[in-house]
Formats: structure tokens, C-alpha cells, sequence
């Protein structure tokens, strides 16, 4: 698509985006001008600055925090199946948080709004890339100190909330994904002042509505009852060379419908995760294992009614350091296993599930691109980081890519070989990223790429390309806080 027909095309196809341009240079201009704001620590997109206003001293206070993201995506040679050419994306991402704190109490809501713009009609749009306006948290929640130990904190949320748990390869509010998944429920966490650390939730995840994506139609998301997820977490104390355990059991229970069709999931994950965080001078490391065991369905159609038992399990594993030195660099190794479905006309699914886990953070760019994700997945990487500067960083990192099962599909595409006579070479990807604070709590500009050199997979199974050509996908985002 020319770009000049790309922007005539967002021009006409929805107002909106002649609302959200001045929502956006209003967010820029009260993040350049002198204020009374409070600086705080640095804090990603999902957990913006908090604005506070009237008396700090006062017993009430109202917090309002706000962000806006645009981001440019452009994605050559799809490497799906039924899609060809390149793809474009204008993402837009824009939440507003508002929470009334009553000593210890605080009731909050947050609204968010994720739209899409100059994408292309064959291009297959998702909830994870579209949900305007609506309500994406609104809790009430308390925090009660020193219980059951002095410089302890115990935290509990009642509500429609976000949540990040443990590493956040299960549950996660998401950081670059267009959308951020919410769940309805009970979130409770005890933690003392050397870390160890309870945490129990129980919730249902809320289900973005799929109706009219590409005109952005505004419809409420719901809470489905056919779908309950709880889980247990539990943390160690800060050994003295600064190295921690935690154990984590999630569960997950669907029950599907014709409005709502699901893979019928009822099986439960645990895990043990062991870990040390990276700090200049000495190494660091993460291993984490998860096994799933239940029941569940290959697919979600709803001619798919075979329940099949569940086994599957998941590894992580990385070994970094980071050397002292202006630029701070840190090389960190890494493997990830995911099983995949061994047969897939037994009565058993092997193919991991990651959930509600983010994935980015290890498997490069989603949106339009998402190559890879923690499904049926054999990959070893490595990955060298860069920060010259307190507001600026960078990384550049490498990973092949195979099936850990050939007769299961490329989870991320539909390309599937069931007799497992294709191989399992899914390719060769790099990626890196630039990212700049121009002012750290208010402005982030950041660029990045990720190139895949496909392997013999995508091109020799029965639904594959063999002149398929290798994707390149690039974008470039401005983050701004309030």
C-alpha cells in the first residue's frame, strides 16, 4: 500500500483518530510544561507516574496518572500462510488511571483504549491489537503494614484488575502488546522486608469482544463465568548472595459455548523458579520449570468436542553477567523448551500452554510480527545489552528456532505438517532494540527490528511456501506519561 493511500484511508475511516491526535499533543505539552508533579522512580508503561492532587497531608487524596503510545509498524514477506506482501500497523495505546485513597484504602479505575490504523483488509486483526474504550480496571483495594511481622505488607485487590505474576510467563499485564489482558476477582500478597512473599488469587479473565475490529467498534468487555483461573505463589527470603526461590501453582477451568469457544482447558500448572538478579560486576542467573497436567482440547472449534489428557512442560534457563564499564554490557545465554503435541491423532496433548504470559521480553516483537512464542518450541539464544547512558540502552540478540514436535504446528501460524516429514528448522531470528529517555518518567522515544531467515519447515510442509522469503519487521514508538 502507498503510504499517501494508507493515511487517506485513517482519515476516513473513523473520527476517532481526530480526537485522539489532540488527546495526544495535550499528553505531550502537560509532560514538557513546569508542574507541581512529584518525581518518582522510573516506571514502565504499564505502571505509569501517579500524579498526586490536593493536601499529601490530607486523610483523602485522588491519584491520576495517564499514557499514550503510538507506534509504527512495518512488517516485509508475511510469513503466515493465506497472507501475502507486507503488512502495516498504527498502533495506538492510551489508559487513564484515576484511584481515591482513603488512609490505607483506595478505589481505583483505569480506562484503556487500543486501536489499529492503515493495516491492510487481509491482514487478520485480533483482540490482542484492538479494544477501544473500555474499562480495564476498576478495584477497590487496601494494604494493611506490619502484619504478622514488623515491615511486613499485606495487599489485597477486590475487583477487575491487571496483574503481573512471578516472571509473568503465565500471568501478565502486558508491556508491549497493543492490548492488556484483565482479570475479575480476589488478589491477595503478603510480603516481609526480606521478600518471602504469599500470594493467592482467584479470578475470571476478562474476554475482549471480537465484533468489528477494523472499524474499531466500541463494545464492553465481559466477564465469562465458563472460565475460572486461580493460582498460589510462593517466595523465599533474599539469600545472602542475593538469590531467590519461588514455587507457583495456577489452575485454569473453561467451560466452552457457542459465544464462547475455548480449548475446554482444565488442568493445572506448577512450577519452581530459582533466580538472581543481574547487577554490575557479577553473574546472574534463571531457571525456571513448569509442567502442566489435566485435561483440555488440541483446537477451539466447535466441532472439536474430543477431550484429551494434558502433559505438557516448559524450561527456561539463562546464564548473564554484567561487566562494570561505561557502557555496562551485559551478555546473557539462553534456552527455552516447550513441548509440543507428540500425535495428533492420539488421545493426549503434549503442547505446552503459556496462558496468560507475555512474551516479548524473550521471543522479540509481537503485534504484527510474534514469530515465536512458549509452544512446541526447542531454542537457544543469546543476547548483549548495552547502556552508555542512564537514558539510553540497547540490546542485539540472537535465536534458532525449532519444533520440539514435528507433527505439531508452528503455533504462531496455522502450518502444520501431521505427518512430521518437513523437518523442524523454523529459522534463524535477530533482533534488537534502541530505547531513549528523553525525560525518564515522562517521554520515551524507542526503535527496533527483528529479521527471521526462514528454515526448512515453513517451506516443505504441505500448507508452507517454498518461495517463501524471509520476513523483516521493524517499528518505531513514542511513549509519553503523565
Amino acid at each position: 500500500m502507498h503510504p499517501a493511500e494508507a493515511f487517506q484511508r485513517l482519515r476516513s475511516r473513523s473520527s476517532t483518530a481526530h480526537v485522539l491526535l489532540p488527546l495526544t499533543l495535550l499528553m505531550a505539552a502537560a509532560t514538557l510544561a513546569p508542574s507541581s508533579i512529584t518525581a518518582v522512580p522510573q516506571r514502565p508503561d504499564s505502571a505509569p507516574a501517579q500524579v498526586g492532587v490536593g493536601d499529601s497531608d490530607s486523610h483523602v487524596r485522588f491519584h491520576i496518572s495517564a499514557t499514550h503510545r503510538t507506534r509504527y509498524g512495518h512488517l516485509w514477506n508475511q510469513f503466515r500462510p493465506a497472507i501475502t506482501g507486507n503488512d502495516m500497523a498504527l498502533s495506538l495505546r492510551t489508559t487513564l488511571l484515576g484511584e481515591l485513597r482513603f488512609h490505607f484504602v483506595a478505589v481505583g479505575t483505569e480506562m484503556a483504549d487500543s486501536r489499529v490504523y492503515l493495516s491492510d483488509d487481509d491482514m487478520p486483526l485480533n483482540t490482542s491489537l484492538v479494544n477501544p474504550i473500555d474499562f480495564l480496571q476498576v478495584y477497590i483495594a487496601a494494604s494493611i503494614p506490619h502484619l504478622l511481622a514488623d515491615d511486613a505488607l499485606f495487599r489485597i485487590r477486590v475487583g477487575r484488575q491487571s496483574m503481573d505474576v512471578s516472571s509473568r510467563r503465565l500471568i501478565a499485564r502486558n508491556r508491549f502488546r497493543n492490548t492488556i489482558n484483565a482479570f475479575t476477582g480476589l488478589d491477595m500478597e503478603w510480603t516481609s522486608s526480606d521478600q518471602r512473599s504469599v500470594r493467592a488469587f482467584l479470578t475470571v479473565p476478562v474476554q475482549r469482544r471480537l465484533d468489528s475490529l477494523r472499524d474499531n467498534e466500541i463494545r464492553l468487555d465481559l466477564e465469562r463465568m465458563e472460565s475460572v483461573v486461580w493460582g498460589i505463589s510462593l517466595g523465599s527470603r533474599t539469600w545472602s548472595d542475593a538469590i531467590r526461590v519461588e514455587f507457583n501453582l495456577l489452575g485454569i477451568h473453561e467451560r466452552d459455548s457457542e459465544e464462547f469457544p475455548t480449548n475446554n482447558r482444565t488442568f493445572v500448572t506448577s512450577g519452581l523458579r530459582l533466580f538472581r538478579a543481574p547487577r554490575p560486576g557479577r553473574l546472574d542467573f534463571e531457571l525456571e520449570a513448569l509442567m502442566q497436567a489435566g485435561r483440555s482440547r488440541l483446537t477451539p472449534l466447535s466441532e472439536d468436542t474430543t477431550d484429551l489428557r494434558h502433559f505438557a512442560f516448559f524450561v527456561h534457563c539463562s546464564l548473564g553477567r554484567t561487566f562494570t564499564g561505561k557502557l555496562q554490557p551485559r551478555l546473557v545465554l539462553q534456552y527455552d523448551y516447550a513441548t509440543g503435541d507428540k500425535d495428533p491423532f492420539d488421545d493426549a496433548n503434549g503442547r505446552f500452554d503459556t496462558l496468560f504470559g507475555a512474551r516479548r521480553f524473550e521471543f522479540g516483537p509481537t503485534g504484527i510480527y510474534g514469530a515465536f512464542t512458549r509452544s512446541n518450541i526447542n531454542s537457544p539464544a543469546v543476547r548483549a545489552e548495552v547502556q552508555p547512558h542512564r537514558k539510553l540502552d540497547g540490546f542485539l540478540a540472537y535465536r534458532p528456532a525449532w519444533l520440539a514436535q514435528a507433527r505439531d504446528r508452528w503455533i504462531t501460524t496455522l502450518i502444520w505438517d501431521t505427518e512430521g516429514m518437513s523437518g523442524t528448522a523454523l529459522g534463524h531470528q535477530i533482533e534488537g532494540r534502541l530505547r531513549w529517555l528523553i525525560l525518564p518518567e515522562n517521554i520515551t522515544l524507542e526503535a527496533g527490528f527483528a529479521h527471521l531467515v526462514l528454515g526448512e519447515f515453513p517451506k516443505k510442509a504441505p500448507n508452507g511456501n517454498p518461495d517463501a522469503k524471509d520476513p523483516t519487521y521493524i517499528y518505531a514508538q513514542v511513549l509519553l506519561r503523565i
